[in-house]
């Protein structure tokens, strides 16, 4: 009898784990399970007791969409876009094919999104939000400006959006005559999207991005003040402010401003240490560049030592910095740099020519 009761438990036990199976209390059950597995970075198990959900209910766009929405919480965008794809299924939304474009977008999968983003706009979706993952999607695939076409209109002003141009300039002296770049740009999208309302970081600089690439940089640092205010939002995070700051600077390095150029590198650096090291150093070189080519040794050198404070054993960097001390007649500090791109590591590929230098400075 006794061993008869404990299979009967088992029966009971094992057909109690079954229960989620069915049931609306034990599907919920399952979604909560899913949770937890998630907070628990436990995607496999997730993955499994999903499908589990999934089998009692094979042909629903709602379980797949909850799911969807479970997953894409918990940053595991994979699963997300797997369970959107089988919503789309059984029931195609512009939502649906929203939600993918904007998740491929976030994986770097720009080709591929666009697929998606561009049947939910074709479908009827109005969020701004899907102008701005189109801008970023053609921007990051080079379609700047798409096909330009010049186009005549009765009214109109460069900068103005229609219902499928947008208005670049005018194009010789016909009036009414536009350069116009098409829907399907990320020019297009991404003025749509600011003139919806949508104030973010990402899209605003990839817009300026935009405008920098066709060499227009007053036109890049006017977007650039115009989200100022977004580089102090603390509810940003300092990685995306940082970014901001570095497509800020490119704008006033265009524009010929290294002041302002270095300020802005010092900024991004201060808000994103990991990354300075990567940008203060160049940043420092380009200014010292652009005031050789000036003809301003005072300042040329003045960056080359920043540049040198933060790569000590630039061998390139102590010989140049060595040359213009000479040039300025320092010849005390020149042979010390000079010298210093000899001992840095792996040495200079000009070694006779700085010891002919050397020997030169030390004879005077």
């Amino acid at each position: 009898m006794l061993i008869r009761a404990l299979v009967i438990a088992m029966i009971v036990s094992v057909a109690a784990d079954d229960l989620p199976q069915s049931g609306h209390a034990s599907v919920e059950a399952l979604y909560e399970q899913v949770e937890r597995l998630l907070s628990e970075e436990k995607l496999t198990d997730a993955d499994a007791v999903a499908s589990r959900i999934v089998r009692s209910n094979p042909r629903s766009a709602i379980t797949h969409r909850k799911l969807a929405d479970m997953f894409e919480l918990h940053h595991q965008s994979a699963s997300a876009i797997k369970h959107l794809r089988m919503a789309l299924t059984f029931d195609p939304t512009p939502d649906d094919h929203f939600r993918i474009g904007r998740l491929l977008v976030s994986k770097g999968r720009h080709a591929m999104a666009l697929e998606h983003l561009e049947q939910a706009d074709d479908l009827g979706l109005s969020d701004p939000q899907l102008n701005a993952e189109l801008g970023l999607a053609y921007a990051r695939i080079g379609r700047d400006f798409g096909r330009v076409r010049t186009i005549d209109l009765p009214t109109g002003e460069p900068g103005q959006l229609t219902e499928e141009w947008y208005l670049i300039k005018r194009s010789g002296v016909v009036i009414g005559t536009f350069d116009a770049a098409p829907k399907r740009s990320a020019v297009y999208q991404l003025e749509m999207a600011r003139a919806k309302g949508v104030k973010r970081l990402d899209v605003i600089t990839e817009l300026a991005q935009v405008w920098m690439r066709h060499g227009d940089f007053n036109r890049a640092q006017t977007i650039c003040l115009q989200f100022k205010n977004l580089l102090e939002d603390d509810e940003v995070t300092p990685q995306v402010r940082a970014d901001a700051y570095i497509v800020y600077s490119e704008a006033a390095f265009g524009l010929d401003d290294m002041e302002r150029f270095i300020a802005l590198v010092k900024q991004a650096a201060k808000l994103d240490s990991i990354r300075a090291n990567t940008w203060l150093a160049p940043a420092y070189r380009q200014a010292a560049n652009r005031f050789k080519q000036r003809g301003d040794l005072t300042n040329y050198t003045f960056y080359l030592k920043y540049f040198l404070a933060e790569r000590p054993d630039s061998a390139e960097g102590h010989y140049d910095l060595g040359i213009a001390y000479l040039e300025a007649g320092k010849l005390d500090l020149a042979a010390q740099h000079l010298q210093a791109s000899l001992d840095a590591p792996g040495g200079h590929t000009r070694r006779n020519k700085i010891l002919e230098l050397l020997n030169s400075i030390h004879s005077r």
